[in-house]
């Protein structure tokens, strides 16, 4: 594979893991604007901080730290929506390549 092809999937995959971050982030803001949820939990500020860590990263094993923290936090979630009656967050997490590291 080229740099310029690795390089373009890194940021296919960067983007990628940046938009689940973000739906996680919705699925927590609609929880916040139902009074249900504060904005000032450690969970929504602990994913805040990731979102941005995310947008700096610029390598597979930075990536691969960030999805393993958010698989935490959606797990988190998760259990926390289910008891709450409310539907779950879903996602599909990007697979780092095993050449990466």
């Amino acid at each position: 594979m080229t740099k310029e092809l690795r390089s373009n999937h890194f940021n296919k995959d960067k983007e990628d893991t940046i938009v689940n971050l973000e739906t996680i982030r919705m699925t927590l803001n609609e929880c916040i604007d139902e009074g249900i949820l504060d904005e000032d939990s450690d969970v929504y500020n602990e994913l805040i901080e990731l979102i941005d860590q995310a947008k700096l990263i610029k390598t597979y094993p930075e990536l691969a730290d960030v999805i393993a923290k958010a698989k935490k936090i959606e797990t988190g979630v998760d259990g926390w929506l289910s008891r709450k009656l409310r539907e779950t967050v879903s996602i599909s997490w990007v697979k780092i390549p095993k050449d990466t590291y």
